[in-house]
């Protein structure tokens, strides 16, 4: 099996039947091709090694293949086939992490600007008392959490460290942002004070994946996010956010399960599952999430949002 590290983007080689693993070359979004060669991204560009499959090592410099690749989020936007044809996108075709604005959409669909200039934006979300929005901005090692000050129109950074952070959540007083980072080497749950005083705090090591979604409960005693198990988003779990910090899982299932959102009210959580074959939008009672769930969407829903009273909950269409 060939993967990539977090920590400093290496390329392992790991024994599906020992879990021996051996790190090989520095890089990202590897591939073994048939020829004896593994190709693999270095920021935008792609290259290529020789690699001998019985010794597991690496056999020749390293060759460049093409330049100027689209990078989503940490993923090379390339494939190969086992004949040796390479399909791409380029770098310069925009696509998901396009330059964007921001801009509030009623419920009618039309949509108002809110001045912000042209760049990578994902995950907003709306601070309490809806002055401030925290959002991450950019891709890959360049991705940070930042705010837009609503009334004077500024964009400041909350981090700027140039190491990837993304996801961001407010607390339920506005006082702090969490946030998912790869300070740790691997996603971990970091807090920050909204205002940008303090220092970085690290809430906890979990099994995240790098675009988990993190909720607060109504009473700010937990944080929930979709977890990894056996290498898919299989799970919902929270982490106390009082005392030892303890992570309990609240159910697991053979299916990905992402995009957890406590209701205002902390009596329901909404989430999107695939086990229909598709995602869509399911809700659960909240904290006791096995008693009994809802389906939400029937024609495909992701990124569910709770209406302020809990009264509703609004879905993003199609697959996420």
């Amino acid at each position: 099996m060939l993967y990539e590290m977090y920590d400093a983007n290496k390329i392992v080689v790991q024994s599906l039947e020992s879990g021996a693993s051996k790190e090989l070359l520095a890089g990202g979004s590897p591939r073994y091709l048939p020829t004896g060669h593994i190709v693999y991204a270095e920021d935008n560009n792609l290259l290529a090694v020789s690699f001998d499959l019985n010794k597991l090592e690496v056999t020749s410099g390293r060759v460049p293949i093409v330049e100027g690749i689209y990078l989503s989020d940490f993923s090379l936007q390339y494939a190969v086939s086992d004949s040796g044809t390479l399909a791409y996108v380029p770098s310069n075709a925009g696509g998901f992490m396009a330059a964007r604005t921001l801009v509030w959409v009623d419920r009618s669909g039309n949509e108002e600007p809110l001045g912000t200039q042209p760049n990578m934006y994902r995950f907003p979300k709306i601070s309490p008392d809806g002055t401030r929005i925290a959002v991450t901005v950019g891709s890959g090692r360049n991705a940070g959490i930042w705010i837009w000050d609503m009334s004077r129109k500024t964009l400041s950074p909350l981090t700027s460290d140039k190491i990837p952070d993304t996801s961001p959540a407010w607390s339920p007083d506005g006082k702090s942002i969490v946030f998912v980072s790869l300070r740790e080497s691997a996603p971990g749950i970091c807090s920050k004070p909204a205002d940008g005083t303090g220092t970085i705090e690290t809430l906890g090591s979990t099994s995240l994946s790098i675009g988990s979604c993190l909720s607060w409960s109504g009473d700010g005693k937990a944080l929930v996010f979709d977890e990894m198990s056996d290498g898919t988003i299989s799970s919902i779990s929270a982490i106390s956010m009082e005392g030892d910090r303890a992570k309990r899982q609240l159910w697991r299932e053979d299916h990905i399960l992402i995009h957890p959102q406590i209701s205002p009210d902390g009596r329901w959580i909404a989430y999107v599952s695939d086990e229909s074959g598709k995602f869509e939008v399911y809700v659960r009672p909240y904290p006791e999430v096995n008693s009994r769930k809802w389906t939400i969407s029937t024609g495909g829903g992701s990124e569910p949002r709770w209406s302020p009273n809990a009264e509703s909950c609004s879905t993003g269409p199609g697959t996420p």
